[in-house]
């Protein structure tokens, strides 16, 4: 094989190499973005209808439902549900997934606080269900610095679908 074949070659099969390994770095540092701007998102609602939640824990379970639909209505948040800190169930959507009742996610928002008492904290993650990916985002609602219980947002995970629909115009 001449000598200026072999150098194309290894040039072709060394640039192959260096994109497949580039695709590789972008896609997961793509993944991780879109994966904390979801979760900022969630976070930033819930943040915003938190407060309202305390305020009618105990005033008015039917505006308390009506506040988690009102939170569902966007077409990419998928469900929403309330649960006490005994890990009740308070209210939930219609369709709201058992894989994320309250004793399911209560483990996980449940820490140990310096006094000894049991405290919320906020925690997130991304699930799969069998209609797709979802983040799962919880956030603690407290009154008076008291653990009332924790709000739980399912938002639909959709960052492939959205990638193929922008390259695919």
């Amino acid at each position: 094989m001449p000598r200026m074949a072999q150098f194309i070659l290894s040039l072709v099969l060394g640039l192959a190499l260096l994109t497949w390994a580039a695709s590789g770095v972008v896609h997961t540092t793509a993944q991780e973005w879109f994966e904390r701007d979801v979760n900022s998102r969630a976070q930033l609602v819930l943040t915003g209808v938190a407060d309202a939640l305390a305020h009618d824990w105990y005033d008015d379970p039917q505006r308390l439902q009506k506040q988690l639909v009102d939170l569902t209505r966007d077409e990419r948040v998928m469900g929403a549900a309330v649960c006490d800190a005994y890990l009740t169930p308070r209210s939930s959507t219609p369709g709201f997934p058992e894989e994320f009742g309250c004793w399911a996610i209560g483990s996980r928002v449940r820490t140990a606080a310096a006094d000894g008492a049991t405290r919320l904290r906020e925690w997130n993650t991304v699930a799969t269900l069998p209609t797709g990916r979802v983040h799962v985002a919880v956030m603690p609602i407290r009154s008076q610095d008291q653990d009332l219980g924790f709000v739980i947002l399912l938002l639909k995970f959709r960052m492939q679908n959205s990638a193929a629909r922008s390259s695919a115009r």
